[in-house]
């Protein structure tokens, strides 16, 4: 529950939500959750720390992102073409990480 609440106090920090309507129908759906696939509540704790830990990392690296940007939109001579250069050698890093570690 904590998490979901952190993440809505981000979204409100970062101006993402909006209020709106929610309707329900009353509509009803035959659930059939097989047992061999349903999450116990040890492994559910053991998910939701890793999240936290994910979620914190994830801050980290925002906040850092957020200064290196304002760093690279201030300076003088500042080149948008190789900045978009840059961010897609990041971003292919990140991809490579990724797919090895499937």
């Amino acid at each position: 529950m904590t998490l979901f609440l952190e993440v809505l106090r981000l979204e409100r920090v970062l101006g993402m939500s909006k209020l709106g309507t929610v309707a329900l129908d009353g509509t009803k759906l035959h659930a059939n959750a097989s047992g061999p696939s349903a999450l116990s509540y040890s492994h559910a704790k053991k998910i939701e720390k890793q999240l936290k830990r994910e979620v914190k990392q994830r801050k980290r690296v925002a906040v850092a992102a957020s200064g290196r940007a304002r760093a690279v939109l201030s300076a003088p001579t500042f080149d948008l073409g190789q900045h978009f250069i840059d961010c897609n050698a990041v971003g292919d890093r990140r991809a490579q990480g990724r797919i090895q570690a499937l």
